[in-house]
């Protein structure tokens, strides 16, 4: 008697239920974690601010020392909420930034004749930025003056860093050129940069002479609302007077608080407890996944074998030893076999014992089949072998299958 080994295809798959709990973590996580993005995207812009600025301000430097002419680069600030050039107040969340160059190479505007330089006597050098959810900040922090970060930077004097404060007057507008163009923006607030590649800030109706530093604060706003306190991670831009060398300085990011950890492990926990809980509901749904594979190869295994037995003499089919029978046409009568049984890989046991699946095949016929070569069987494989009550079993297995056969 042959036997067959029945192999099983892993089917996997998710449950509706763990579908719902995991859909359900994944939604909690994203609630508690959104903050933290919030945080981590509001400096990343006020980040890509600073150096966006330091950027203008380095580029007006070059064009001040290879072109030998002086560069100014104009401050603003303006509502957010409203669409650009506007007046509204309060003028907070929207930086303009304008360079403008001598187009004679003279300085034009000196502290002894502070004004309004005439737009006709200067080009446009770059383009107009425009940067949104951010504020002009003057630093209240006091940097020890020690080193090349944040907190140990120069510690600049108000006098000498474009923050928020407001002066009056404008030191040019834009656009300019010749003829005169309609203004859109008037800076007051600016730096300028002499052909041999000093910068001095201009932050009144007064030129201040070249210092050691000066500096440009940024910080995050939400809309045309500054912050309540000074926010973690404001940015400064400092430039040396002689040299004009522009350096942004951004606050190294805080460790965690006691609340965001005790969150944390809380959520940590939460997630643990609701894996452990699927794991019993995803060994099962794979157990019963595996065992209904191997059924149904079983099945397939028995009606080839029943098939194959109509061609050879003999009481008993070839492969599983299955007993043949041939119930006469138009009656309605029924018999089965022996059940054969199997264990859980598919192969035949020689009866019950250690079995895990156990296959019955009924032959019936019915007063309409009146083809006498035709024999119709149920092949039912269930588990556990050791529960013969169907209603009662894990998992079965039932197909109905035509076998021609010609038994005399």
């Amino acid at each position: 008697r042959g036997s067959c080994r029945a192999v099983a295809l892993r089917e996997g798959g998710f449950t509706l239920l763990e579908l719902l709990v995991v859909i359900g973590i994944i939604a909690i996580l994203m609630v508690l974690i959104a903050p933290a993005f919030t945080t981590i995207k509001t400096g990343n812009n006020v980040t890509s601010a600073a150096y966006a600025i330091k950027g203008v301000l380095d580029q007006a430097r070059t064009y001040a020392n290879g072109n030998n002419t002086f560069v100014w680069v104009g401050f603003y600030e303006e509502n957010v909420s409203q669409p650009s050039p506007n007046s509204a107040t309060p003028k907070i969340g929207r930086v303009v930034t304008s360079a403008v160059a001598s187009n004679d190479g003279t300085i034009i505007y000196t502290s002894s004749a502070p004004g309004t330089i005439d737009p006709t006597r200067l080009l446009q050098v770059g383009k107009l930025t425009k940067i949104d959810n951010v504020h002009l900040w003057t630093h209240t922090d006091a940097p020890l003056g020690t080193g090349s970060t944040f907190d140990t930077r120069p510690n600049v004097t108000s006098t000498y860093c474009i923050g928020d404060t407001n002066p009056t007057g404008t030191l040019f507008q834009y656009p300019v050129g010749s003829p005169a163009p309609t203004a859109q923006y008037a800076f007051l607030k600016g730096v300028q940069f002499s052909p041999g590649g000093s910068a001095q800030i201009i932050n009144s109706t007064t030129s201040y002479s070249p210092q050691p530093a000066a500096e440009i604060g940024l910080e995050p706003t939400h809309g045309n609302v500054t912050p309540s306190s000074v926010p973690a991670n404001v940015v400064a831009i400092q430039f040396a007077g002689i040299g004009g060398n522009v350096k942004a300085h951004a606050r190294s990011a805080a460790g965690f608080s006691l609340v965001e950890v005790t969150l944390a492990l809380g959520v940590a926990g939460f997630c643990l407890i609701a894996v452990f809980g699927l794991v019993p509901v995803g060994l099962t749904t794979q157990q019963t996944s595996i065992q209904q594979t191997i059924a149904n190869n079983i099945t397939s295994e028995v009606i080839g074998d029943l098939r194959a037995a109509y061609s050879k003499s003999g009481s008993n089919s070839s492969q599983f030893g299955i007993e043949l029978k041939k119930l006469p046409p138009g009656q309605q009568q029924k018999y089965s076999p022996t059940p054969i049984y199997f264990a859980l890989d598919g192969t035949q046991q020689n009866g019950s014992a250690g079995a895990i699946f156990k296959t019955t095949i009924t032959y019936f016929s019915a007063t309409d089949i009146t083809d006498a070569t035709l024999t119709l069987a149920d092949i039912t494989t269930s588990w556990p072998a050791a529960q013969s009550d169907l209603t009662k079993v894990a998992g079965l297995v039932e197909t109905v299958a035509v076998i021609d056969r010609k038994l005399p």
